[in-house]
């Protein structure tokens, strides 16, 4: 607490963002720690409908901090795009897609955010059922990242298969449906546990059938 007043104290008479940018990391820090018992409660009690309210809120008002944070910095240096990609994901977190698209769009062009800021912007097309924006993301996230067999690979394939199949059941697109199965058969072939893949490869397979008998 005498840090943090003194830094802000500091800001006040030098105007030196790097003394505001100081202060917020304590200030974050001290959240963060207080943000962890929640977790904790929550953790410990899974069924505790009030414990899990709680650290939801408590989470959702953690990350309002960092946004406040994160447009400080943003605003001081307008062309640092770490600190853009990192604003664009809180807002996203946030479901505040509106604000997160644009910043992320800007993000992507850093090599070392292109992937996952274009993970977070077709999860949000999607979201939005824009279904043909967030498939051509995807295709590009995956065009992008080397690795279609790790961790992100995994993800982005999975999100070009949620989006061809919500293509494929919104506007009775059968090609979109077929593409997503076979999406949903590679995943299930290299990891048969990964999320709710089963279910996704059934759901799917069902939809390319009932696309077939349909006039």
């Amino acid at each position: 607490q005498r840090a943090l007043k003194l830094l802000l104290k500091a800001y006040e008479d030098t105007k030196q963002f790097r003394l505001r940018q100081d202060a917020g990391k304590i200030k974050l820090r001290q959240a963060r720690r207080a943000l962890a018992k929640y977790r904790k409660r929550a953790e410990d009690n899974p069924d505790d409908e009030r414990t899990q309210k709680e650290f939801a809120a408590a989470n959702r008002k953690f990350i309002e901090m960092e946004i406040t944070e994160l447009k400080a910095s943003v605003n001081a240096y307008p062309t640092d795009l770490s600190l853009k990609y990192e604003l664009g994901k809180r807002y996203f977190d946030l479901g505040n897609y509106d604000e997160s698209i644009g910043l992320l769009q800007e993000a992507k062009n850093d090599a070392r955010y292109r992937s996952t800021a274009l993970l977070c912007l077709g999860k949000a097309f999607m979201t939005m059922d824009w279904n043909d924006e967030a498939i051509a993301t995807f295709r590009q996230a995956l065009e992008n990242h080397p690795t279609k067999e790790d961790k992100l690979g995994l993800e982005l394939r999975y999100g070009l298969m949620q989006a061809l199949g919500n293509k494929g059941s919104q506007e009775r697109d059968l090609l979109s449906a077929e593409e997503a199965e076979k999406i949903a058969s590679s995943i299930a072939i290299e990891q048969f546990s990964y999320k709710d893949i089963r279910a996704q490869r059934e759901k799917l397979k069902a939809l390319v059938l009932e696309l077939k008998q349909t006039p």
